[in-house]
């Protein structure tokens, strides 16, 4: 398939999914191979863990939990 027919067959399907009320969204989100990704993560998981916050959050949660049907 050449580029162009590539190009024209995204075209018929972005058009298709358009007259379907639908509209392109694009997304970034980290990247998990990027250097540093792996000790960034664990750092912020240890200072939500470490958190007053989060330990209030919990108990909320666990609170209405037991509630919930």
């Amino acid at each position: 398939m050449t580029a162009e027919a590539k190009r024209d067959k995204v075209r018929r399907y972005r058009e298709s999914m358009r007259r379907q009320g639908l509209r392109p969204l694009q997304i970034w989100v980290p990247d998990r191979r990027a250097p540093g990704f792996d000790e960034a993560l664990q750092r912020q998981v240890r200072a939500i863990v470490e958190s007053e916050q989060e330990k209030d959050d919990m108990a909320f949660v666990e609170a209405i939990s037991v509630e919930w049907p």
